[in-house]
């Protein structure tokens, strides 16, 4: 390549978001470099830009996307230039305690693209081979920025134990909680309950395969979802929304030996009230969910086999010139996603 400047979204701080001309990133011998093609704005982006999720000063912004590749280094062996990839933008070091342990969600060195190296809002992006995966011919780019969400969302329904036959609720029906519905749908849950206070979000989620749609409104969710299972709670609650008030009062919804997994992303602050004795007698797992540990290849089949249905949740598209106007749109609560396009 001739070329060694590209343009990219430098995040210089909180809603200072430039785009500027820096140096192509030089690649290490097991690196790859990739021609971004096509990214992804989810929530985690506004929060960042608007200080709430703390990333590096003078990053380059995003962490979802996919392309093509245009360098290989040399001690690469099973990727070359030409292909197309996606890549999983979580970085564990391979050598602390939980690493060696096969826990590499918890890795003590954990690095994320757009947070703790630069990522993926500009033209060029360097990968580790390791972490990429080659993608199917018959996955359109479009698809490939939502393999990581995917992966993480399969993550949590594989630690919830979603059965066949479980009566499920997912509370928030944005992005991540539509991605749960199609996902618990495929796996054979009978009866899926969705919670929001957004119509719009309850309608999409209806599109999506929820059975039933609560449009939550003071503490009257809990109730509706132990009418709606005949009385005896339901199997698997899982929270997308990440408000403290909502999950307790869904808890109370909770059948005996239910699963509750916490999928939301909560403020450090935050706390909730919970009856140990109930825990106790009904024998109610609780448990939290990170990241995607092994579930990016998973994920990626999930996709490529057409059984989840993401155009549906492509909400606005804007280019790598104009992407603070799709930052600031994501923090709309009825916007999905936001791609963008490096045509």
């Amino acid at each position: 390549m001739k070329k060694r400047t590209m343009k990219a979204a430098v995040l210089h701080g909180k809603r200072d978001l430039r785009i500027e001309e820096v140096p192509i990133p030089d690649i290490a011998p097991n690196e790859v470099l990739v021609e971004m093609k096509i990214a992804g704005i989810s929530g985690i982006e506004p929060q960042i830009y608007e200080g709430g999720y703390i990333a590096r000063d003078n990053i380059i912004a995003g962490f979802q996307a996919a392309g093509i590749v245009k360098e290989i280094g040399n001690d690469v062996e099973d990727v070359a230039a030409g292909m197309r990839v996606g890549f999983d933008p979580n970085l564990h070091c391979g050598h602390c305690y939980y690493c060696k342990r096969g826990r590499t969600l918890h890795c003590e060195n954990l690095q994320g693209y757009g947070v703790h190296r630069n990522g993926t809002f500009a033209e060029y992006f360097a990968v580790p081979e390791s972490n990429i995966y080659r993608l199917p011919d018959n996955l359109p780019f479009d698809y490939a920025p939502f393999i990581e969400h995917t992966s993480c969302v399969l993550h949590s329904v594989e630690e919830s134990r979603v059965e066949i036959g479980d009566t499920v609720t997912i509370l928030g029906a944005g992005l991540v909680g539509n991605l749960f519905i199609q996902l618990i749908k495929n796996r054979g849950a009978s009866k899926i309950i969705a919670v929001d206070i957004s119509e719009k979000k309850l309608q999409k989620a209806k599109e999506q395969g929820a059975d039933y749609c609560i449009l939550s409104q003071g503490n009257n969710a809990a109730n509706k979802i132990i009418e709606i299972s005949g009385g005896r709670g339901v199997d698997v609650i899982i929270d997308t929304a990440g408000v403290p008030c909502a999950l307790e009062n869904i808890i109370e919804a909770a059948a005996k030996g239910a699963r509750v997994n916490i999928f939301a992303t909560y403020p450090l602050e935050s706390e909730i009230k919970l009856n140990p004795f109930k825990i106790l007698e009904r024998e109610i797992l609780i448990q939290g969910t990170y990241c995607n540990p092994l579930t990016f290849g998973k994920a990626l089949e999930m996709i490529a086999s057409g059984r989840i249905n993401l155009r549906a949740l492509i909400s606005y598209e804007v280019t790598l010139d104009n992407i603070e106007q799709g930052i600031i749109k994501k923090r709309d609560d009825d916007i999905f996603y936001v791609l963008v396009r490096n045509d």
